[in-house]
């Protein structure tokens, strides 16, 4: 309580967006109910009901059309209005961050002490010696990986682009680069691949 502190409690959005409508199909409830306990009889108990169930029609009905709206403003394609529609239904969103606690686990709450208490902690923590990375085994080398990839490679990675999809940078659709493994086309386009490969760029 003393962190958060205690949420207000208010009425809906819907609610208050239809309160004309619903504030005497409330009170007309509320004053059939008193007739009611006044004077318990059939009569009394069916004028309770029927306007029990008119009350309940108008709450459905307002919750319903002020969805509705956020609704049509999305089918409009008005996003703002959608949104802003959406954050009245459901509330501002909180974020809750978790407080910066000192070594000895003081809270703390200045700017400064927080930005020097990162820094401290940052400090420790690159400070170490990491003895399990020094005494681990070196690594094999993968000379495999130095290999040059080979025609049949690039038609097998070829024959797998998905077709359908935009062209990236060069405007080459891979339907295009699909059609041409018959040809000579991929003669040259593996040709640069290895240019690249070897240069370390792309001209």
């Amino acid at each position: 309580m003393d962190t958060f502190g205690k949420r207000e409690r208010q009425n809906p959005d819907w609610f208050e967006a239809g309160i004309t409508k619903l504030e005497p199909a409330i009170a007309a409830k509320r004053k059939a109910l008193l007739n009611y306990k006044r004077e318990p009889s059939e009569k009394t108990l069916a004028a309770l009901r029927k306007i029990r169930n008119d009350a309940q029609r108008i709450v459905r009905r307002s919750a319903n059309d002020y969805r509705l709206n956020i609704q049509l403003s999305a089918d409009c394609g008005n996003i703002r209005a959608m949104y802003d529609g959406m954050k009245k239904a459901f509330g501002p969103s909180i974020t809750k961050i978790a407080p910066l606690k000192t070594a000895s686990g003081d809270t703390i709450t200045d700017r400064g002490e927080q930005m020097e208490r990162w820094a401290k902690h940052y400090q420790e923590l690159y400070s170490r010696e990491n003895v399990a990375v020094e005494n681990s085994k070196a690594l094999a080398m993968m000379e495999k990986l130095d290999v040059l990839t080979s025609i049949d490679e690039l038609r097998k990675d070829i024959n797998s682009l998905a077709s359908g999809k935009a062209p990236g940078n060069d405007g080459i659709p891979p339907e295009v680069v699909k059609a041409g493994k018959c040809t000579t086309l991929h003669h040259h386009l593996h040709e640069f691949l290895l240019q690249c490969w070897e240069e370390g760029t792309v001209p």
